[in-house]
């Protein structure tokens, strides 16, 4: 009874409070504390996502509800798979477990509508700021700790989106700002962070700052051409004396650099017979999965069938585990799925694609962050990783709250400029 009191205390709050800033807080905090752990529909975790259908509640009854053509889409396809997932026999809870990560990108758009009207570009700026690094810390946390490397406390949701989402958001302010130091040094204590971890696919975390730095030096505009070059040449100064300070304080605190190094270092010569345990793992995954894909191609097999067939070689639990193939999506929606999905993802990318003639962080980070997502997207299964909608999230609300501002912007200067032309009269005619 306590945790169910305690748990409807957030939604209170979110129904309650006025500020937009603060509801957005709350749905993070809940999403990085409550989302991410692999139980049941426990009482918070209800209460989480029935907070999201509160907003969007208050939406609808505003009818200011934002929801494009591709949104609708792959509404109606992911829920009708879901529902044919239940018929088949496959648990509820499990199957809404298996399915709850592609349903809450459903609700990017209208809750990026929803916040995007209420906030400024720069608290959303920092939120994100605030949210990836913690994200990012935790990652470190958890495989650090899982790999024997070191032993660091976790807090929340350890996600490799959100750390690459962070890392891009560092890169994208640093070329944009004049305080572009700082900004790269954040980006690379992240990426040094993230290869001390061991994981070999986040040495893709190089992709964001690179790809956003071959697309800025291209512009020809004068005063940001310059800008641009200036943060890209202390790029050059500043990675390289971060990335042996974090090294050397990482040895001041035993953790295992050599461990996670040598780990890194076997990526080119891995095989069947010198795999490690992971990639044993993600084999079987695989396998299984391409099982699935062709005992049902168009439709899939539902959310929650890989999970009654997996069993894992380790002594883990079976719920304790994501599927962690590339092959997953079409595994579990089929062709008519997958495509909705990737249609879905394909429409964000045009509204966040960024504008040589209109340059912003948001439009930067996203930049940075689809090709990190897409090449690790090839390797695993990136669209199961629970910080993907908290990123799309963050980005779509900055993106309009950006937009909002520019608006205002111009309207303000319309109208000086128009009270500037308009004729004076002369004092005491009339």
């Amino acid at each position: 009874m306590i945790l169910w009191i305690a748990a409807m205390l957030p939604l209170a709050v979110c129904l309650f409070v006025k500020s937009g800033a603060a509801r957005l807080c709350l749905i993070l905090a809940m999403a990085l504390l409550v989302f991410q752990t692999t139980e049941g529909l426990s009482a918070p975790k209800i209460c989480f996502f029935t907070m999201i259908v509160a907003v969007l509640g208050m939406e609808a009854m505003r009818g200011k509800l934002a929801i494009s053509r591709a949104t609708a889409v792959a509404s109606i396809v992911l829920v009708l798979l879901t529902v044919a997932s239940l018929i088949r026999g496959n648990s509820p809870v499990i199957t809404l477990r298996d399915s709850s990560n592609y349903l809450l990108l459903l609700t990017i758009e209208p809750l990026s509508t929803h916040f995007g009207r209420r906030l400024s570009s720069r608290t959303v700026r920092r939120l994100s700021i605030a949210i990836g690094v913690a994200a990012a810390y935790s990652f470190t946390a958890t495989w650090s700790g899982k790999r024997n490397l070191g032993s660091l406390p976790e807090i929340g949701m350890s996600s490799s989106v959100l750390f690459g989402f962070v890392v891009a958001m560092a890169s994208a302010i640093a070329v944009t700002s004049s305080k572009s130091r700082r900004w790269w040094t954040l980006a690379a204590v992240l990426i040094t962070a993230g290869v001390l971890t061991g994981t070999r696919n986040l040495l893709l975390l190089l992709l964001p700052p690179i790809i956003i730095a071959i697309y800025v030096h291209r512009i020809t505009v004068g005063s940001e051409r310059a800008k641009a070059r200036r943060a890209i040449r202390r790029a050059v100064a500043v990675f390289p004396v971060v990335c042996v300070v974090v090294l050397a304080a990482s040895v001041a605190l035993s953790l295992d650099v050599s461990g996670a190094l040598s780990r890194i270092a076997t990526v080119g010569n891995l095989s069947q017979n010198g795999a490690s345990n992971s990639l044993v793992e993600r084999q079987i995954q695989q396998a299984i999965a391409w099982k699935s894909i062709v005992s049902s191609p168009i439709i899939g097999s539902g959310p929650g069938t890989l999970w009654q067939i997996y069993r894992p070689t380790s002594n883990d639990t079976v719920t304790g585990f994501t599927m962690d193939t590339s092959l997953v999506v079409f595994a579990k929606w089929g062709l008519v799925g997958g495509l909705a999905l990737l249609g879905l993802l394909w429409c964000w990318w045009r509204k966040l694609r960024p504008n040589r003639a209109r340059l912003n962080i948001w439009s930067l980070t996203a930049l940075g962050l689809f090709p990190f997502f897409f090449a690790q997207s090839m390797l695993s299964a990136q669209i199961e990783d629970r910080g993907l909608p908290i990123a799309l999230l963050l980005l779509g609300v900055g993106r309009l709250s950006h937009m909002r501002e520019e608006r205002e912007i111009e309207q303000l200067i319309a109208e000086e400029a128009l009270y500037a032309s308009a004729p004076r009269v002369p004092m005491g005619v009339g």
